[in-house]
């Protein structure tokens, strides 16, 4: 492999990653507008009233950025290019070894 094919190949994000990024992003405004329900509570018609003790936006805020930090954290770009890289050093070796068995 040459360092052309190398580059383009270390440019790649994964899709959970990206994900990650878009919950923690959603989580962070759910919980903002969540807490600030706390003091202005909405108008009845935007929230059914048997919700309103609830406070499902803040819930929802908290779960969102909970799961979006860990994908982000979890699926990083740089934990992957070397987990991949060392995957295919391990089968390069194994490989070999096989090979050489016969």
């Amino acid at each position: 492999m040459d360092k052309g094919e190398r580059e383009i190949e270390s440019a790649e994000l994964s899709i959970w990653f990206f994900c990650g990024v878009l919950m923690l992003a959603y989580g962070v405004v759910l919980l903002i507008t969540g807490i600030m329900e706390f003091n202005h509570p909405p108008p009845n018609e935007v929230l059914l009233p048997w919700l309103e003790s609830l406070h499902p936006t803040l819930w929802w805020g908290v779960l969102l950025t909970i799961f979006g930090g860990f994908y982000s954290i979890r699926f990083r770009p740089g934990i992957w290019i070397r987990f991949r890289d060392q995957q295919r050093q391990e089968q390069n070796v194994n490989s070999g070894a096989l090979w050489r068995n016969k």
